[in-house]
């Protein structure tokens, strides 16, 4: 057996695991990452507050750092599934989008063998982004370098122009 290996359960920031919590909009499938430095009720209710706009209904599991977010002012609806209990779906309830992109996330860095907790948001924003602009993360990446370009040589232009 490997003298390497992890300990089981949630990482922290401080053992070089840090939990990345994973928003998820239901109807357009776009995800956000955020790489947490700790988990308490409070530090989720103010990523929730600063990455949502108008009012919304949060679907979690039963973790006790979500008790807090039926309290926001803004949250219509907070319902939970169960999986102690092996409950994994009730109605239209469901955590399995958010724990699927989240797989689809954890491979992805396991291709980079590492990525140090420093650097880690970085990659998780590359994924946001490769994730939920699909096949044109490519295009709107150099529609956004050509952007920049192009209003370079317009400022540059201007601030060659006679007058």
């Amino acid at each position: 057996m490997s003298s390497k290996r992890r300990s089981r359960g949630r990482g922290t920031y401080e053992s070089g695991r840090p939990p990345v919590l994973t928003l998820k909009e239901r109807f357009t499938g776009k995800v956000k990452f955020i790489v947490m430095t700790r988990l308490s009720i409070s530090a989720v209710n103010s990523v929730v507050r600063a990455n949502v706009d108008g009012r919304i209904e949060v679907y979690t599991d039963e973790y006790g750092i979500y008790n807090g977010l039926s309290e926001l002012d803004f949250v219509i609806r907070h319902e939970r599934v169960n999986h102690s209990d092996g409950e994994f779906a009730k109605d239209d309830v469901s955590i399995n989008g958010c724990e699927a992109v989240h797989s689809w996330l954890r491979a992805f860095l396991g291709i980079h063998r590492g990525v140090n907790r420093y650097n880690l948001q970085l990659y998780v924003s590359f994924f946001a982004f490769y994730h939920n602009y699909s096949n044109r993360w490519l295009i709107m990446l150099i529609k956004s370098c050509l952007n920049w370009r192009k209003e370079e040589a317009r400022r540059h232009r201007e601030e060659i122009k006679p007058k």
